[in-house]
């Protein structure tokens, strides 16, 4: 049991992922390490390859070159029952609330102004769909999103 349930840092390490028959990676030579106690997003557009990326950590696939580490060990000779054990992954599916596009926005930080707002927004590549809305961050939407 190399990290035993502790926290353990996550070091992508060069890794590449290639489907089968696909002309080209999907993912190529990513390097990065995460370190426990910290919170790291994967963002991106629709098919950037964010899915296929954090596949890679739970073994849910394999890396087709380079590695993935965690706790100093490639997850490749770990045991599958602990290392996914050890891991919490939040799906990208994502559930909106009633209310507001900036109150579903402040669960995640009560206080946020709306500069972090817009901010947020930015970085999820979703400013420019809310800023076409009539009401922008006060625009109302349903439980789930329907509206």
């Amino acid at each position: 049991q190399p990290f035993a349930g502790d926290p353990a840092t996550v070091d992508l390490r060069f890794a590449e992922f290639a489907f089968p028959g696909a002309e080209k990676p999907v993912l190529r030579a990513i390097r990065f390490q995460v370190a426990p106690g910290t919170t790291t997003a994967v963002v991106g557009s629709t098919g950037a390859g964010k899915t296929t990326l954090v596949n890679l950590i739970p073994r849910l696939i394999d890396v087709t070159d380079g590695a993935v580490y965690v706790g100093g060990t490639d997850v490749r000779h770990l045991d599958l029952e602990t290392l996914r054990g050890g891991i919490g992954l939040v799906p990208q599916k994502a559930y909106l609330f009633s209310g507001t596009v900036a109150s579903n926005l402040r669960y995640g930080k009560p206080d946020a102004t709306d500069d972090e707002l817009w901010h947020a927004l930015e970085v999820a590549q979703a400013a420019d769909f809310v800023r076409e809305m009539p009401q922008g961050l006060d625009t109302p939407v349903a439980q789930g999103g329907t509206t």
